[in-house]
């Protein structure tokens, strides 16, 4: 009874450490999956000129970049051997990751300002709290709070930022961002897309082009650059409008 004690308990500890190697193992595999995945989108985004698959291609970026921290972070936290004998115990940073959509934002001539609330922030470790700067763009990464880690990234900034000396803060219930200006500028907009939406210009009504011409201009237009409920709702409306033709019901 003493000898099948012993093998069960040895073989207890080896299943542990077994699965813990596993664990990093895995963790290290799908970090180099993503960072493959990554170099791939990044490449494609060189290619691309259109606006439409840019911001599909920098939407992904922004996520894949999401996914490469939150691994990072949790890899980083796992504890070594050592550690958990002398510890007995391990900090494990959620593995949900809420995407942050909602901030706001001012400046000041030297500086761009980016305000996240996040309740009880300020009670976590400054090691959870991480912020990458970019010339063009800023990824913030809260770890482990309360059982969850919170990104927000935004790209494509209107102007470019200098990265060494930009900041954050952390405040009651809030993440300040403050991302340094390269130069003394003021910005209309946070970043090129906000000033592509805002600025696009109006089109120009020419009252030489035939009505219908320009309305199956239009509709061609929306069905090359519609999702596919849009194809289906105007390929639907075609059809019926044939329809109606050929039985003379205008």
């Amino acid at each position: 009874q003493y000898h099948l004690a012993w093998l069960c308990c040895v073989d207890a500890c080896s299943q542990t450490l077994v699965a813990r190697y596993l664990h990093r193992w895995n963790t290290c595999s799908g970090y180099a999956k993503i960072q493959k995945d990554l170099a791939e989108v990044k490449e494609l985004l060189s290619l691309v000129k259109r606006e439409r698959p840019r911001r599909l291609l920098q939407t992904e970026q922004a996520k894949l970049d999401t996914e490469l921290q939150a691994l990072q972070a949790k890899k980083s936290s796992l504890p070594s051997q050592d550690e958990s004998k002398h510890s007995g115990q391990s900090h494990i940073p959620g593995t949900f990751t809420v995407k942050l959509t909602s901030y706001g934002w001012d400046q000041s001539e030297n500086f761009v300002k980016i305000y996240v609330s996040l309740q009880g922030v300020q009670n976590i470790s400054a090691e959870n709290i991480i912020v990458e700067f970019k010339e063009r763009s800023v990824n913030l990464l809260v770890t482990n709070l309360e059982g969850k880690n919170h990104s927000l990234n935004i790209i494509d900034l209107l102007h470019p930022i200098d990265p060494a000396r930009s900041s954050k803060k952390v405040k009651a219930d809030m993440v300040l961002v403050l991302c340094r200006k390269k130069e003394s500028s003021t910005w209309r907009y946070l970043t090129s897309v906000e000033h592509k939406a805002q600025d696009k210009p109006t089109p120009k009504y020419d009252d030489t082009v035939d009505p219908g011409e320009g309305l199956m201009d239009m509709m061609r237009k929306l069905y090359e650059e519609g999702d596919d409920d849009m194809k289906r709702t105007i390929s639907k409306a075609w059809v019926e409008s044939r329809e109606k033709q050929a039985r003379g019901d205008f």
